[in-house]
Formats: C-alpha cells, sequence, structure tokens
C-alpha cells in the first residue's frame, strides 16, 4: 500500500533498517563532526549508547523540554534512535 507521499511499505521497511552513521548524519548539524560540538549545543561523543537513546526518547515523547530537539526525535522511531545512539556511543 502506498502513503499519501508514495512510500511503499517496503520502503518504509528498508528506512527503519538504515545504518546508524547515515541517521546519525542529521545530528552533525548541531552536534558537529562526530558528535563533538563546542558551544552550548552538549557533545554526545564521551556518553554511552544507553545514555543517548535514553535522552532521546526523553525529548521525543515530551518527558524533557526542548527547543528543537522534540521535534527532530519526533521523526524518528525507537530502532532509528537506538542504531543513531549506537553510532555515536562508540565514537
Amino acid at each position: 500500500a502506498a502513503s499519501a507521499f508514495g512510500v511503499q511499505a517496503q520502503d518504509a521497511k528498508d528506512y527503519e533498517n538504515l545504518n546508524g552513521p547515515l541517521l546519525a548524519s542529521s545530528c552533525t548539524a548541531c552536534h558537529g563532526p562526530g558528535g563533538d560540538s563546542v558551544g552550548y549545543i552538549p557533545p554526545l561523543t564521551g556518553q554511552s549508547a544507553a545514555d543517548i537513546q535514553s535522552k532521546v526518547i526523553d525529548f521525543r515523547d515530551g518527558m524533557t523540554d526542548s527547543t528543537i530537539m522534540g521535534k527532530i526525535a519526533a521523526g524518528y522511531t525507537d530502532a532509528q534512535i537506538e542504531a543513531i545512539a549506537n553510532h555515536f556511543g562508540t565514537q
């Protein structure tokens, strides 16, 4: 079945399976290359995957107030957040 955007169900499933580095690439705009941000945006390097995953889920689910992270995190599934967190957790 196609969605309103023309994405087939299999395409959506394939998107779920994208690897962490590809998904994490969007995070680098704010958190810096490899998660090494400078300034007031917290770096992702040095944090465990479990901590990153928990924080992003809290942003997504409205448990932590934010200006932008809640909106960004809302676009990711649990599996995608886990893949991103695993990527940065190994940096």
